[in-house]
Parts: structure tokens; sequence; C-alpha cells
């Protein structure tokens, strides 16, 4: 059984819960990835963020403004007339707490890449942080990693 240990990322992008969106923005593009463990300050994972949590946020606040925002047509293409709306969201002020997904699901790194594949499908993520036996984050394993083992282990038949 080849586990998570062998094709995961010991080197890990981290983010607090109290960074500031914009920050967060900055630092997953600065590090090329599309996703970080939000740790506490002992190291534990306590949940994800990715890019997709921020254009949830996006849609969210979208919707809930629907009905407030005047639409003009230019040019054949809708375009927001009331922009006094997006100062409301006051991006400036939101944390990586308003957005990330909470309680995040981890593997220990004597997990089966096997299992941690079943878990990233049946939850619909791309991404695990591993922990130690002290939920102390020590890795992550990513749907990248593991379709780069199978790649590797067809190549090797």
């Amino acid at each position: 059984m080849t586990t998570v240990a062998t094709i995961m990322s010991r080197k890990v992008t981290t983010v607090p819960s109290h960074l500031p969106l914009y920050d967060l923005i900055c630092l997953l593009v600065d590090s090329n990835v599309s996703g970080a463990p939000v740790v506490d300050a002992q190291g534990r994972a306590i949940g994800m963020v990715s890019k997709s949590d921020l254009v949830w946020e996006d849609h969210d606040w979208a919707e809930g403004r629907r009905a407030l925002i005047s639409w003009k047509r230019i040019a054949g293409r809708k375009v927001e007339a009331d922009e006094d709306l997006f100062d409301e969201r006051n991006l400036a002020n939101k944390t990586v707490a308003d957005v990330m997904t909470s309680g995040a699901l981890s593997v220990l790194p004597s997990t089966s890449i096997k299992e941690a594949s079943r878990l990233m499908i049946s939850n619909r993520v791309h991404r695990l942080p591993v922990v130690d036996e002290h939920e102390l984050l020590v890795g992550i394993v990513t749907t990248f990693d593991v379709t780069r083992w199978v790649a590797q282990a067809d190549a090797e038949r």
C-alpha cells in the first residue's frame, strides 16, 4: 500500500484566519496555489480556504443585492448603474474567517493514496491537509499529487 507520505508536499502555504482577503488573494497568486489550509497559532489545521471560496463570496453578495441593483445597458451589455453598492461590501474589512470552510477534513501520512482519493472525490475537495497524531499540519496532498502518482505508476509498467 502506497501512503500519502510518499506523494504529499511538505512545504505548505498556510494562512491564519485573521488574514485580510486582499492579502489572501496576493498570497495565493504569489505562491501559485489555488487554496491553503487555515491554521491556528499552534499549527493545527482548522479549515481550508480556496479561490472557489472567494468566488462564492462574490456570488452570495450579488444574489443578496440583486433586487437593489439597477441595471442599464451599454452596447447591449448589462452594466451595474449603482456603483455605491460595491463600497458596501467593504472587502478591506473581510478576513479568511469570513470565507473559509471550517473544520478541515484531513488525513494522516499513513493514509493510503486510494483512501485519500476516495475522500477527495466523496467530499468534492481538491486538497487534504496531512496531519500528525497531534493534529499538527505536516503536509498537504492534492488531486495534482494523486494524478502525478498515477501517471508515474503507469509509466513504470
